[in-house]
């Protein structure tokens, strides 16, 4: 976005200001695409031109991206960024390829690893409270599993 605000800047789109920081982040409403900024109204009082007309100036400048699919400039000065979907797909298929290796890590070359965990207090009813012990103690267990941990669960009764 800097460089697309440079670049109409350079050619006389738009006048010489001082750059702000842009922020590009998914709109509140879908259907106005994957990414959004509104950039050009924070603009227009240093810029002194209406919103529209720098954030058309800015996507006019916008370089090329094989992942963008369409930027969309509407009222009152929003930028509209849609994903290329080949791109989107080109991502995807390598992760979903990888299956669950692809959320196994080797962090721990089999090492070994003790979780020691209470089980529920039987002395009352069971609650989330009096439960949570033997669920996060499992729940550490399979992640440094998944790390690549070789682990030896210790659960106490009562």
């Amino acid at each position: 976005m800097q460089d697309a605000i440079r670049a109409a800047q350079s050619d006389g789109s738009l006048p010489p200001f001082d750059l702000p920081a842009v922020d590009i982040a998914p709109p509140k409403r879908p259907e106005h695409g994957d990414y959004a900024t509104g950039a050009a109204m924070a603009l227009a009082k240093p810029a002194k031109l209406n919103p529209f007309a720098i954030a058309t100036a800015v996507a006019n400048h916008l370089p090329a991206a094989d992942f963008i699919g369409a930027v969309e400039v509407v009222h009152p000065g929003f930028i509209n960024f849609r994903l290329n979907n080949d791109w989107l797909r080109a991502q995807t298929e390598p992760i979903i390829a990888e299956g669950d290796a692809l959320f196994t890590l080797d962090l721990g070359a089999g090492k070994r690893a003790q979780v020691e965990f209470v089980s529920a207090n039987p002395s009352g009813p069971i609650n989330v409270g009096r439960s949570r012990g033997g669920v996060i103690g499992d729940t550490m267990a399979r992640l440094l599993e998944a790390a690549g941990y070789q682990v030896e669960r210790e659960y106490y009764f009562n």
